[in-house]
């Protein structure tokens, strides 16, 4: 069967969770393919919240196999705080760890930090490691869970080798690492040759989850202001490591809410501020999952939307969070360099919000197949 992809068409943030989760129900694998810890993943369920930021977000589905395949960098912190976190869920018994994924150390966090007071960076980093971990990869003195499974005490002397690197001294800092790397091989039965597994069941039903989004894609995003690792279609082939065939011939799902948000530094044509700014920001809850940051909010900007749209190549799109807009006297979108002006509404089912929807498909040339209009699971619809 081929691979549902799903893809944040925006600066992430778009409720990928909940879009794994409306799918999961129906698959076999779920399989996380990019990004680390720094971005948290949010099902709400019965007015529970469960926020992931490393597993797969079909967990709550006992049926789902859940993969984090070698294009994430795993921060085994994390890991290992989810793995407890979620037990009464059977992680265990269902969760499978790339061999091949990067590990994202203490040092790397510590790195992180030194260098945001050190540099006074405007990029707005969430401190957790990532792209200092992505450093050590291209710069091929990463540690992958391989060489742990391998060599565990050579991999000590390579966690000193590149805390070196990075100028971290603080004895503390290595042990915490050193002990983390114990921990986590005390599981060492769920690191396994994803490549190899995903591979052997291509005929099965398979959802490939993405982190962050299209414009914080490294390749594609507004540079610097990006995170380190491709956030497309094509890195779902590489951070799965399957022929781009299975991701091209599959169903790929962009989504996107019905209006912008992004936190942290960069370019936001769109961005609002006031009272409507506070008012979207409220009525859709948009502080970080993981960093409680406050979002910037704005307009829904289909001149970004579709140029995701002509790198990945959607079936359909997914819109969320169409009720945060409800109430509003107008709504805009942004396209072509100008802004458009919608009369207001007060459900999705109203008139002028199906106007709305209906614009954002001809101008996309691509269907909105999906609307979500609540935070809870069953708040979604089927156009």
């Amino acid at each position: 069967m081929p691979i549902t992809t799903i893809i944040d068409a925006s600066f992430g943030d778009c409720g990928k969770a909940k879009v794994v989760d409306y799918f999961a129900k129906d698959s076999d694998i779920v399989a996380r393919y990019c990004g680390s810890s720094n971005s948290g993943h949010t099902i709400v369920v019965d007015g529970e919240k469960y926020i992931t930021r490393l597993i797969p977000s079909a967990l709550l589905y006992r049926h789902v196999k859940l993969v984090i395949a070698q294009g994430v960098l795993l921060d085994i912190e994390v890991l290992l705080n989810e793995i407890k976190q979620f037990s009464k869920f059977d992680i265990l018994s269902r969760l499978l760890v790339s061999d091949k994924c990067h590990v994202l150390f203490p040092y790397h966090k510590a790195a992180d930090r030194e260098n945001e007071k050190q540099t006074n960076s405007k990029i707005g980093s969430t401190k957790n490691g990532v792209a200092f971990c992505a450093q050590d990869k291209f710069g091929r003195r990463g540690i992958r869970a391989v060489d742990m499974l391998k060599d565990i005490y050579k991999t000590t002397d390579n966690i000193k080798e590149n805390m070196k690197f990075w100028n971290i001294n603080d004895t503390s800092i290595y042990d915490q690492s050193v002990n983390l790397m114990f921990e986590v091989l005390k599981y060492k039965e769920i690191f396994v040759d994803t490549c190899k597994y995903i591979n052997q069941n291509l005929d099965k039903n398979i959802i490939a989850e993405s982190a962050q989004g299209v414009f914080l894609d490294i390749e594609n995003g507004y540079f610097p202001y990006v995170t380190s690792i491709p956030c497309t279609a094509a890195g779902a082939a590489l951070g799965l490591n399957v022929s781009p065939r299975a991701i091209g011939q599959g169903n790929i799902v962009g989504l996107t809410k019905a209006y912008t948000t992004r936190v942290g530094n960069g370019d936001f044509k769109t961005e609002l501020d006031g009272d409507i700014a506070e008012t979207i920001r409220k009525n859709g809850d948009e502080y970080g999952s993981v960093t409680k940051r406050p979002r910037r909010v704005g307009w829904l900007n289909l001149d970004e939307l579709r140029h995701a749209h002509m790198v990945n190549s959607f079936d359909s799109l997914f819109l969320t969070k169409i009720d945060v807009l409800n109430n509003l006297q107008t709504v805009c979108i942004f396209a072509d360099d100008k802004y458009i002006k919608f009369d207001g509404w007060k459900s999705y089912e109203d008139e002028n919000c199906k106007k709305y929807v209906k614009a954002i498909e001809d101008i996309c040339k691509v269907p909105v197949s999906y609307i979500s209009f609540g935070a809870e699971r069953s708040q979604c619809a089927k156009r």
